[in-house]
């Protein structure tokens, strides 16, 4: 989720896809749109920065919002952010430079690279790291490591011993389940393949030749300047400086850190040979086969769906204190991205606000109020792939749904069937047939549907 904005009172005709109809985003709604990005980030809170390119060319660049609440300093276009899991695409790229290069396969056991690493004794391939299929569990998940092991300075082998005696949670290539374990690894697989430690790689092979001078990797100690301070929301009100977190630890798959200015100049480059060639570009942006056939709607370092026939790539990405969105319209060459230091309002609103006004679609859709008679027939316990029970109930005259445990989010009615959760862009639809509620569907823009079925 990513990036800055400014208003141009300009008419902005968007290119025609041959497969689609003309898209066209007048003055007047960007002018709308910057209306509703201030209602989304008022002055005297966090905010994000926004920008919105069209053919390599920014059409809107703006800052919302405070970088530091203590010295009250507003945010500006050019601060920089903490980019959270949007570094997965640099370190996707880097595996692929590296396999173009001749210095790796996709193919290869990790273990050629992490000897020190011992798995049971199914094979992991560094394509599995890529994909989120290894089996491997995610670290970020592990009782207590958010809460006070995140804050541990560990070097490589101090970090994969925290998951490495763990049973996989399935056999690899079979499932898909999010992993920054898997992409931590990625870290010192380039390292050993490249002979560059991974910050010096992603900053020498790819941030300066693109010019990206204002993008890091984000080392707690490092000074850089024009750096957004991260918040969290204090539940008594108001908002506190996020918690410490050595920046060690998220690696390759969380550290790096940009502007919204340096992230324009990077989705401009995959336009381009400039990194890779286009031919494996589209290799990363196309959709995993599991080994039963299905798709998971993840390539490598990238999420892959569509909307409404327009294909779209993303990631978006959350870390103590920052939450950032990034969505690519390649058949358009429409980039949005907004990058957050913990405003109350997720980086995915705007994000998907953005998009939906440059296609000319409406975005912002008012809530309805449905009483207890109108929500029961959704009250149940549904289930999806995890196997694991996800209720929904009703509380305080809304549903809420449990996504995992102890995490309980309400949702909002926008009509019969469709909710949201607020101050994001998660919306469930429910299933109905013959009358009754069979199944309830995760809808994300850029991502395939997330499905779970009733089961009481």
């Amino acid at each position: 989720m990513h990036f800055t904005k400014s208003t141009k009172a300009v008419l902005l005709a968007l290119l025609l896809s041959p497969a689609l109809a003309p898209i066209i985003a007048t003055a007047d709604t960007i002018s709308d749109l910057d209306q509703y990005f201030q209602s989304l980030y008022p002055a005297t809170e966090p905010g994000a920065t926004i920008a919105i390119t069209r053919d390599g060319e920014v059409i809107y660049r703006k800052a919302f919002g405070m970088a530091d609440l203590e010295n009250d300093l507003a945010n500006q276009p050019e601060m920089v952010f903490r980019l959270g899991s949007i570094t997965k695409q640099f370190s996707a790229v880097a595996i692929m430079m590296l396999e173009q290069e001749g210095k790796l396969k996709l193919s290869d056991s990790i273990t050629m690279y992490l000897p020190n690493y011992t798995p049971p004794s199914t094979t992991i391939t560094i394509e599995h790291l890529l994909t989120h299929t290894s089996g491997i569990p995610n670290y970020t998940s592990l009782p207590g490591w958010m809460e006070s092991k995140i804050r541990m300075p560990l070097n490589d082998e101090e970090m994969m011993a925290g998951w490495m005696d763990l049973p996989l949670e399935f056999e690899p290539g079979s499932k898909w389940a999010y992993s920054n374990s898997a992409y931590y690894m990625l870290g010192p697989i380039i390292e050993k393949a490249s002979g560059m430690p991974y910050d010096k790689f992603v900053e020498e092979r790819i941030f300066k030749p693109l010019g990206m001078n204002h993008s890091y990797y984000d080392h707690s100690q490092r000074l850089i300047p024009n750096r957004s301070r991260g918040y969290d929301k204090n539940p008594e009100g108001g908002f506190l400086n996020t918690t410490y977190l050595d920046m060690g630890q998220p690696g390759a798959a969380g550290a790096l850190a940009s502007t919204v200015d340096d992230m324009a100049k990077w989705d401009a480059a995959l336009y381009t040979d400039a990194i890779l060639p286009q031919s494996v570009l589209e290799r990363m942006w196309t959709s995993y086969n599991l080994t039963d056939g299905s798709k998971t709607g993840y390539g490598y370092g990238w999420a892959v769906g569509e909307h409404n026939g327009h294909r779209i790539i993303s990631h978006g990405g959350g870390i103590p204190g920052f939450r950032t969105e990034g969505f690519r319209l390649p058949d358009e060459k429409i980039y949005v991205t907004v990058l957050s230091n913990g405003a109350a309002n997720g980086p995915d609103v705007a994000a998907t606000a953005a998009v939906k006004a440059m296609l000319e679609e409406p975005y912002n859709i008012a809530t309805v109020e449905l009483d207890a008679e109108a929500l029961a027939p959704y009250v149940g316990i549904y289930q999806g792939d995890d196997s694991k029970p996800h209720p929904v109930t009703i509380e305080n005259g809304k549903l809420a749904l449990e996504l995992a445990p102890g995490a309980k989010f309400p949702l909002n009615a926008l009509g019969q069937h469709r909710f949201v959760v607020p101050n994001s862009t998660m919306e469930f639809e429910f299933v109905a047939e013959e009358g009754q509620i069979t199944g309830l569907n995760m809808l994300r823009l850029g991502w395939e549907p997330d499905r779970y079925q009733r089961v009481q």
